[in-house]
């Protein structure tokens, strides 16, 4: 047994996370801009604590996970923006402290398991999906 192999990895799943740091200061290899995440989970008796991260780069190619973000928010695709650094600048503000919902899948980064967030949830499906998933560890027929 190797000393990582203490760490356990957050399973697959829907979970409630609280947005514990945000650091907007950050770069991509192309240089764009990026937003790094840190997310703690709450209010999940097996995973109480775990941490989460991400990184949301500020380019067209991420923009659907921008969007994913203001609508987990509770904003919606119907709001006046006035591009998707308005759109990333205002998940900012509103981000820090904020309980949302995401989906986590296991990925492999340079031969290492982690955690990876495969999708920000609107509160409503986040909260349902959660409910679901907890009824079906308990044996409990949707």
């Amino acid at each position: 047994m190797k000393v990582g192999d203490l760490i356990s990895v957050l399973d697959p799943g829907i979970y409630e996370v609280r947005i514990k740091d945000l650091d907007p200061t950050g770069k991509t290899k192309a240089g764009d801009p990026m937003v790094s995440l840190q997310m703690e989970v709450v209010n999940n008796e097996d995973w109480e604590g775990a941490m989460v991260w991400d990184n949301l780069p500020v380019n067209a190619k991420a923009a659907w996970k921008w969007i994913q973000v203001w609508v987990a928010l509770g904003g919606s695709t119907e709001d006046e923006i006035e591009g998707l650094q308005d759109l990333a600048d205002r998940c900012c503000v509103e981000l820090p402290d904020k309980t949302i919902y995401i989906k986590v899948k296991k990925d492999t980064y340079e031969g290492k398991t982690r955690p990876k967030v495969e999708e920000y949830l609107a509160p409503g499906v986040g909260k349902s999906l959660m409910g679901a998933q907890e009824r079906a560890k308990n044996g409990v027929p949707f």
